[in-house]
């Protein structure tokens, strides 16, 4: 089919239309005829009856040239809409082949993986949830769906909640993750109807054996389920036993723990526990000698009271680099039962208000002999800070561990004073706090604008460490938009390399989100 050349025109008689295909000729012979009365034209003067005639004749020819002009036009609308669907399949021909040279194709198989893996459920959501399982990415393509289920490691993690806690997925599961050892999450709280969710548990306890990681979050009437796994966990290296406040008997202190299930104790290397006082956390401690990780905490507003171990010794532990010490749980009481020789980070946020006259423990023994002896801290968190006076005790405390790396420090009330401040800057006629600190994070109500502006600056360039990333949240910013400077110049330091945030925490919880201060440009 021949095709009209666009540089070609209609309006001038006996023009040559050019065929863009065969570049043959195509003479437009249907011109717009000449009036045969152009004197009559802006008159109104009526027509002889020889112009009349004249007239009509020409009347009649241009009905006859326009319909053959619409049948034309029929036509090449019919040629265009040939052309526009050939189009759209040439485009779409395009698009899928350059699909094929896409980058995400020459990804090693070991990042695609790597990928599949971050993609999936979150802690707290159902492993089988069909939006974020490893049932989602094996939808794409084939190749992807080869690669997800060759992939031990997108099945053996299971969680299962109420929502969707089928037994036949967990055995779908389980049977993809060959012989892979398995994370299991079982979180049903919030209800004492258990019944949805013992088929599934009742399939994954065939396997306890291959348990290797396991986190409890079940009520007491579905603890019966679990019965089956005493002296069955020989792979366990990871417990974490969340109590519902409807149940004591998920606690983890021996006697009542032991009378359900024989726990491996010695093999465990992670743990988090919910205590009930300081007497059962140091029974727990007791039986865990090789941990790695340790989180206990106390999520009532106080603990209950202790009674006193006779004769307690002093709990050693070689291999924990990581502790953590939560809530209504008394750090002091804790710490000066423990020997932590490889201490590498510690975080600790006691948090008591009806005791407000406790010594500020990070400042007292036994923490500070933990700190001069340690030759292994390098990151320390101190949460739940309050008072004005608190910055003293840290200035104290922080002089107690000069090899700190990280420092996360974080509390309301106003504890961050320039006097702080100035001690962690840099300067030559003072010692500085911290002298190798690379990371910091700080948060308070407000903090002094110039002075942490000061500090952050004279840590950006020195010999040996310096500081790389920062983190600074508080209420109260107006102090540092009053000075467009300050933030242009920590603008600068994040321009340079150092990983920085300024951040407006909201006042309450119906007030705007947080957003960082040097992300607005005023």
């Amino acid at each position: 089919m021949c095709n009209l050349d666009s540089d070609a025109t209609v309006d001038q008689p006996n023009s040559i239309l050019i065929c863009s295909t065969c570049n043959g000729p195509l003479t437009f012979h249907k011109p717009v005829p000449s009036s045969p009365a152009p004197h009559l034209y802006r008159t109104n003067q009526a027509s002889d009856p020889s112009e009349e005639i004249s007239l009509r004749n020409a009347i009649r020819d241009a009905n006859s040239d326009l319909d053959e002009l619409d049948d034309d036009i029929a036509h090449v609308e019919m040629v265009l809409d040939a052309l526009r669907h050939k189009r759209e399949a040439l485009n779409q021909f395009i698009l899928e082949h350059d699909a094929l040279l896409t980058f995400i194709r020459r990804l090693p198989r070991e990042i695609l993986i790597k990928i599949f893996i971050l993609c999936m459920s979150n802690y707290g959501m159902s492993s089988f949830d069909p939006e974020h399982s490893p049932l989602l990415v094996g939808q794409v393509c084939i190749g992807w769906r080869r690669v997800a289920l060759s992939t031990q490691a997108l099945w053996s993690s299971i969680t299962v909640t109420r929502d969707r806690p089928s037994n036949k997925m967990a055995n779908l599961w389980i049977s993809r993750a060959l012989s892979a050892p398995l994370t299991i999450r079982l979180d049903y709280t919030g209800s004492s109807k258990v019944g949805p969710i013992r088929p599934a548990i009742s399939a994954l306890v065939q396997y306890c054996d291959r348990w290797k990681i396991l986190e409890l979050c079940i009520p007491e009437s579905a603890i019966s389920r679990l019965r089956s796994i005493r002296h069955r966990l020989p792979s366990l290296e990871s417990l974490s036993i969340q109590n519902p406040k409807a149940s004591r008997k998920l606690s983890l202190g021996p006697g009542i723990f032991h009378a359900r299930f024989k726990i491996p104790w010695h093999q465990l290397t992670e743990l988090t526990a919910h205590i009930k006082n300081m007497t059962e956390c140091l029974e727990i401690l007791q039986l865990v000698p090789n941990l790695d990780k340790c989180i206990v905490y106390n999520a009532s507003s106080t603990s209950e009271a202790s009674i006193p171990l006779q004769n307690t010794p002093i709990l050693t532990f070689p291999r924990l680099r990581y502790f953590s010490v939560l809530h209504s749980i008394r750090p002091d009481e804790i710490l000066k039962h423990l020997r932590l020789p490889i201490i590498h980070a510690l975080h600790i946020a006691y948090n008591n208000e009806r005791q407000s006259e406790d010594l500020k423990w990070f400042s007292q023994q036994p923490f500070m002999s933990l700190l001069s002896s340690s030759h292994t801290l390098r990151k320390l968190e101190i949460d739940c800070l309050r008072v004005r006076e608190d910055s003293v005790h840290v200035v104290h405390c922080l002089r107690g561990a000069p090899s700190l790396e990280e420092l996360c420090l974080r509390g309301s009330g106003g504890w961050i004073t320039p006097d702080l401040l100035h001690l962690l800057t840099r300067r030559a006629d003072i010692d500085v706090l911290v002298p190798a600190l690379e990371v910091v994070a700080i948060r308070d109500h407000s903090i002094p604008s110039y002075d942490c502006m000061s500090m952050i600056e004279s840590r950006r360039v020195m010999v040996g460490s310096y500081l790389k990333k920062v983190h600074i949240e508080m209420v109260m910013t107006e102090d540092w938009l009053v000075d467009a400077e300050i933030l242009d110049r920590l603008r600068k330091c994040r321009q340079e390399g150092m990983v920085i945030s300024i951040v407006n925490i909201p006042k309450h919880c119906d007030s705007p989100g947080s957003h960082d201060q040097l992300d607005i440009v005023h």
